[in-house]
């Protein structure tokens, strides 16, 4: 299912109730305002469903699985507005990641896309999960699919180029 927000694009796959791929548009302004005091807080947001996309969890289903609710696009990355910030915690933006992933190589990639963004003025980053034959399954009725890793590519669309990561 292709689902549009105004600041990203989800394309969630029902069946294993995560998205396949999330992509949004980056640039050297939204960055700046990230930057700011001002900017979202995300401590103001929380994880909500996404109740116009079926299969879509809720919140409280990761809740007890030893996973981290991994934002495919960062929370960091929409702090310029509340509508972006708010839809980055919607449940469709989500997948099962393990905290020491999420917390360290998985964060500074995303860090380091943020310096890219400045440098480039613009760029767009796609995100998902990489499934294996033997996935490991959460949630209520242990029907979220747990990615076996993640990918992200990075297009610098002036200069017509790409950066792909897999961990």
């Amino acid at each position: 299912v292709l689902k549009r927000y105004p600041a990203m694009t989800v394309n969630f796959n029902y069946s294993y109730r995560v998205p396949n791929c999330v992509s949004y548009v980056l640039t050297s302004d939204m960055v700046a305002i990230t930057n700011c005091p001002n900017a979202q807080n995300r401590r103001n947001y929380k994880f909500y469903a996404d109740p116009s996309v079926k299969g879509c969890p809720e919140w409280y289903e990761y809740r007890g699985s030893g996973y981290d609710r991994g934002h495919m696009a960062p929370a960091n990355d929409m702090r310029w507005s509340r509508q972006s910030m708010g839809d980055c915690f919607l449940m469709t933006n989500i997948c099962p990641q393990d905290h020491d992933l999420n917390g360290g190589s998985w964060n500074k990639l995303e860090l380091k896309i943020h310096d890219w963004a400045k440098r480039y003025g613009k760029i767009i980053v796609a995100t998902g999960p990489v499934f294996s034959g033997n996935s490991r399954r959460i949630g209520q009725n242990n029907d979220i699919v747990v990615p076996a890793g993640f990918f992200k590519v990075v297009l610098d669309p002036s200069l017509n180029r790409a950066i792909g990561f897999v961990y």
